[in-house]
């Protein structure tokens, strides 16, 4: 190894060391210990600090204290925070659910701990979840961190007038006023909101006001994790399932989900009666021919009618089976 080379790791060890003069309870695990003293790492590299100074520099401090962090939650640190997961007084996550009955493992939970950590996240509070195998900032997690960034004072958040249908998707404008060090600043910006079909006006103000914090977080710091996105799996007590959020958002998804457009259910799937023979003994369409069988009807590509079946013979499905062709 050059001696360039030798120095550059020497300042890493360094930088990444854990803080000695850091207050650690009498009796406290090596490994918690060790973590524990991490505080000035985390606080260096979160995205309130990096933006004061250089990208190059503020790259090679978060590369850096990713692997601190990552290396100081063992195993055994993991599992003294595992009783957190799937709580609103810890952190929530998607699984287990319907589609995968397994929780995150170890090493899931510990890549995304390391990224809520470095954001400036608590592990409690609910203020981050594990969606998709993902780090998600909640809402919780970003009122707190524009309550508690430096300079940051006079925060005011004006929600209009929400317009559209509930049921399916309502788009909110919000005017946010605030001081930076002293200097005013303004967002103006209207916000888009997935509904479903039991969804409230709160729901949706909710929702919508995570987003506009994550817009003023990003306008804040230059950050862009997490600012805004297309994963909507709110996991808030008032909207969703705590043990299985992905579920009630693919709920919703389906409920709100249309049609294409002229592709209409069979009468089976939908609940209706066909319509009545009329005097020829076919079924209705304009002049009195037969209609076509739906193109995705099971089978009517290739079925056969019945030996000695005669046309305007119109024979009679079994409950709940797709007639045939020539039934219809």
């Amino acid at each position: 190894m050059t001696q360039a080379a030798t120095g550059i790791f020497a300042k890493k060890a360094e930088s990444t060391k854990p803080d000695a003069g850091a207050k650690v309870p009498a009796g406290t695990h090596p490994e918690l210990a060790r973590l524990l003293g991490m505080t000035h790492i985390i606080k260096g590299a979160s995205p309130a600090e990096l933006v004061k100074i250089d990208a190059l520099e503020a790259a090679i401090r978060r590369a850096d204290a990713i692997v601190a962090i990552r290396d100081a939650l063992t195993d055994d640190v993991m599992r003294r925070f595992y009783p957190l997961m799937n709580t609103s007084l810890g952190f929530r996550t998607d699984r287990p659910n319907k589609r995968n009955p397994k929780p995150y493992e170890v090493h899931e939970v510990r890549v995304c701990m390391v990224e809520a950590l470095l954001m400036g996240l608590r592990l409690t509070d609910n203020e981050w979840n594990i969606i998709s195998d993902r780090c998600y900032v909640t809402r919780e997690g970003f009122t707190r961190l524009l309550k508690e960034h430096h300079g940051l004072t006079d925060l005011k958040i004006s929600p209009g007038i929400p317009s559209g249908d509930p049921s399916r998707g309502v788009v909110i404008p919000y005017s946010c006023v605030w001081r930076l060090d002293g200097v005013e600043q303004t967002l103006t910006a209207s916000i888009p909101v997935r509904g479903g079909e039991y969804s409230t006006i709160d729901q949706l103000l909710g929702k919508g006001d995570r987003k506009i914090k994550a817009r003023i977080w990003a306008k804040v710091t230059g950050s862009e994790v997490s600012a805004d996105g297309e994963v909507e799996i709110d996991v808030d007590p008032a909207g969703a399932d705590a043990s299985n959020p992905g579920a009630d958002r693919l709920a919703a998804l389906k409920q709100t989900k249309k049609p294409d457009a002229g592709t209409q259910p069979p009468p089976e799937a939908a609940g209706a009666k066909a319509p009545p023979a009329n005097a020829n003994g076919d079924h209705g369409g304009p002049g009195g021919h037969e209609k076509e069988p739906p193109a995705h009807a099971s089978g009517a590509a290739d079925a056969e009618p019945p030996p000695g079946w005669k046309p305007g013979e119109p024979t009679k499905a079994k409950p709940g089976e797709v007639p045939a062709p020539w039934e219809t």
